[in-house]
């Protein structure tokens, strides 16, 4: 958080702490902005310098350069080691588990079936995905070091790599002794040898695309590592899908592999690289990420270069920023000059896209990978829809790439705010009307008039939310829109429990309760809102414990308070997440709790409040 006195206030691992620290050593203040997602964090400082650092990894202190880590988190559960040195895993609308049988685990990892956790004995324990019960692997009593992909591959203390196909029948793979470290992904895996050159391998089952890893592009032989050629003096290798890189002891970077999406760092190369390349047009460089849609370095000022579909290669991230929109898969900023910059992710690919025309941009909002910005009372969306939201792309002979044109939705009126979706959009315009437009499956968008009710009105026409007094602002989910009125009313529309009739599609908008609100934001499937008298009310789905009740459940329909705030001025949710923050600058977050900052134990999630102190908070900067 940011104090009154413009400084950046933190608590969680101490790690991001000591990490924050050292990137914002020479900061100029006020801090005027922050932002976190699962990569990095970033925060403009006051001479409008957006300055950006790397996630620290809570058992970087325990081994640098192995891949493991204290906490992951997947598409269905989330673990993390609690100090008891116990293993705690969430799935999703369940409470969270202690793991049995794992005791003084070090580390955790995750692959495509099983979690694995290291005890301080080097011992490992693994357990199915969705389990709460371990068991020991046998063969593996000295790890020093894990990795999870398809397989179990463990660095022991003599130096030699053992990886376990279904997490039976150890095989010790041959030509890669004496290694320093490990890395793996999928069913392939790379080592750095002691004299820092570097051996990959491959299991009987490696497809093509992984096989291109290799020398001579044959894993036919099970476990046998071969040494990639050109590859001298390496610190430390990454692997990640099909492709890899290593950072070397001078800083380079050099990667191979396939190549989609240009994570390779040269949008020219061809679709394979047998060979290491040197990522040009970097300085030298203290770490690297392999991120499966793009590829991240940091170098020893702590600025982050990234490369992606789209790029012409390497990029630094940290430059001034005037304005940022962030989400799970695109982040925005608007730079001095009216230039306006954006990384839009997707599972398959990435594209970092430079928006013309757009300029004076007043307000900006993202959801999954559309952004929507409002320049001139006008409102322009660009980025990877779901639906019809927007359609921004064309297709060129190097491949998918978006467009550098945005398109205008014709919203009549002077546009004052938009609010953004993974699967709609809505804006507010000077006479209170709303107008919305992207998938209506749920009557999310509103009522339409035509054939079809539930088909995605397009971002020409979008739809006039008949039905409503002047509104102030809105507010959307996934399935769902919530607007505030005049009179401090709230009304939503379309599906699930936040639209206050759960059982059906209701594309009319209803008014809810009348709670004389301030301000109101909205999670994928949950609302809360600020009312006159400062106090915090939620409804909608509680799998995650969104609504701040003390336990998870399936949700109430019901506008009801959280307990255990006080005074609150400001309000903020995300997906699964929300939090306040008090007249005195107390905070309380409560919901997924993905780094611990919500939970002083760090368990996954918090189904209440967690106020933190003003001593458990430490000054950054």
């Amino acid at each position: 958080m940011i104090d009154h006195g413009g400084h950046l206030r933190c608590w969680g691992l101490i790690d991001e702490i000591q990490a924050a620290r050292a990137a914002l050593v020479d900061a100029s203040l006020p801090i005027v902005s922050v932002v976190i997602d699962g990569m990095e964090r970033c925060v403009l400082d006051g001479t409008a310098r957006w300055r950006c650092w790397p996630r620290e990894r809570m058992t970087d202190r325990h081994r640098p350069a192995s891949p493991g880590r204290g906490f992951f988190v997947s598409d269905d559960d989330e673990c993390r080691i609690i100090d008891t040195g116990h293993v705690v895993c969430q799935w999703v609308s369940q409470s969270p588990r202690r793991i049995k049988r794992v005791r003084a685990a070090l580390d955790v990892d995750s692959g495509s079936r099983y979690r694995c956790a290291r005890r301080r004995g080097g011992q490992v324990d693994c357990w199915r995905r969705g389990d709460s019960s371990a068991r020991r692997i046998h063969g593996l009593d000295a790890a020093r070091s894990i990795s999870v992909g398809d397989d179990l591959c463990a660095l022991d203390r003599d130096d030699e790599v053992t990886c376990l196909q279904d997490m039976r029948n150890p095989v010790r793979v041959r030509n890669v002794a004496p290694a320093s470290a490990i890395d793996v992904d999928a069913a392939f895996g790379c080592a750095v040898r002691s004299d820092r050159s570097v051996a990959c391998w491959g299991n009987t089952g490696v497809t093509r695309r992984l096989a291109a890893l290799l020398p001579n592009g044959d894993a036919s032989v099970a476990h046998e590592a071969q040494s990639i050629p050109g590859l001298v003096d390496v610190e430390e290798v990454r692997v990640q899908r099909s492709y890899a890189c290593t950072l070397g002891s001078d800083g380079s970077v050099r990667c191979w592999g396939q190549n989609d999406g240009f994570v390779l760092g040269d949008p020219t190369s061809a679709e394979y690289l047998a060979v290491p390349e040197t990522v040009s047009g970097l300085p030298p460089m203290m770490s690297v990420q392999v991120l499966g849609d793009h590829t991240c370095a940091t170098d020893g000022e702590g600025q982050r270069w990234c490369w992606l579909l789209g790029s012409e290669g390497p990029t630094k991230r940290g430059d001034s920023a005037l304005l940022v929109a962030d989400s799970p898969d695109s982040r925005c900023a608007v730079y001095p000059g009216d230039r306006l910059e954006c990384d839009i992710r997707s599972a398959a690919r990435s594209d970092q896209v430079v928006l013309t025309g757009l300029t004076s941009v007043e307000a900006m909002d993202a959801g999954g990978a559309l952004t929507c910005v409002v320049a001139h009372g006008e409102v322009a969306c660009f980025g990877k829809p779901s639906g019809s939201l927007v359609s921004a792309y064309w297709r060129s002979s190097a491949g998918w790439r978006a467009t550098p044109e945005h398109m205008r939705v014709a919203v009549p009126g002077r546009a004052l705010s938009v609010s953004v979706s993974e699967t709609h959009a809505c804006t507010v315009v000077e006479t209170g009307d709303v107008y919305c437009w992207g998938n209506n499956d749920s009557g999310q968008v509103g009522a339409s008039t035509g054939p079809d009710l539930a088909e995605p009105v397009p971002f020409e026409s979008p739809l006039h939310v008949l039905g409503l007094p002047p509104v102030v602002s809105v507010a959307v989910g996934a399935w769902h829109t919530c607007a505030l009125d005049r009179d401090r009313g709230v009304w939503c529309w379309g599906t699930g429990l936040a639209t206050g009739q759960p059982s059906k599609r209701a594309p009319a908008p209803r008014q809810i309760e009348s709670a004389a609100l301030v301000a109101l934001v909205s999670g994928d499937h949950h609302v809360c809102g600020l009312t006159t008298a400062h106090d915090v009310v939620c409804w909608g789905v509680n799998d995650r414990g969104q609504l701040g009740r003390g336990s998870v459940s399936q949700g109430d329909a019901t506008m009801r308070p959280v307990q255990g705030l006080a005074e609150v001025t400001a309000l903020s949710a995300d997906r699964n997440t929300t939090c306040a923050v008090g007249r005195t600058g107390s905070v309380g977050c409560w919901g997924s709790n993905l780094v611990g900052v919500a939970n002083a134990k760090y368990l996954p999630f918090a189904p209440e409040p967690i106020v933190v102190r003003p001593e458990r908070m430490m000054l950054v900067r």
